[in-house]
């Protein structure tokens, strides 16, 4: 049976001197040094000869431009789509560490709790479900291994459904957040029998 390959790609370092949760926001680029780590993973793959049909990204500014900054160094397409998109979270968003932490203390640290949920973050079920259905529609249309380029908390939602399919969700998920949880400007492969 043959392999195919998806790598899941999490953005580089954003330029944000304020250190604020950005989520959603326009106007947070790579910043120098998200742009070497991601030159340094493109020339990576291309030393290592692997193949890649396509790269898809979150259409936000920094999953745009890794992505660029991939296609370029490898020849290949880049395409957009607004499934792989950041997890809304406009309660969080423009806020530095500091009020972030007053919020999480008073209503605890677990973004997808039902308090958090109530108040416009978008359900980790609902993150989950839209990258499942991209990536499982693209295994179906796509020829070859292809790319996807995107944020920390959805690929790490992505691969753990992947992974750990018959684990009791929610419990498990927010118990091993920080377990393997993607870098930035690191690229991860899953691998599927055709």
């Amino acid at each position: 049976m043959q392999e195919r390959e998806v790598y899941i790609v999490r953005h580089g370092a954003v330029e944000n001197p304020q250190k604020v949760l950005y989520g959603r926001l326009p106007g947070f680029h790579l910043s120098q040094e998200g742009e070497a780590s991601v030159h340094k993973l493109a020339n990576s793959f291309k030393q290592r000869k692997i193949e890649i049909s396509k790269i898809y990204t979150s259409p936000m500014e920094r999953t745009v431009e890794s992505a660029k900054i991939l296609g370029n160094v490898l020849g290949v397409p880049v395409e957009k789509s607004e499934a792989l998109l950041e997890v809304r979270c406009t309660m969080l968003e423009g806020r530095d560490r500091w009020e972030q932490l007053k919020l999480y203390f008073a209503h605890g640290f677990n973004i997808y709790s039902q308090y958090y949920v109530k108040k416009g973050i978008e359900p980790a079920s609902q993150i989950t479900r839209r990258m499942r259905k991209f990536v499982d529609e693209r295994l179906r249309e796509t020829n070859g291994n292809f790319m996807v380029v995107s944020h920390g908390d959805p690929i790490n939602l992505l691969i753990w459904s992947y992974v750990h399919k018959d684990r009791d969700f929610m419990k498990s998920f927010y118990l091993r957040k920080f377990q393997n949880y993607p870098k930035k400007g690191q690229a991860m492969v899953l691998v599927f029998d055709k």
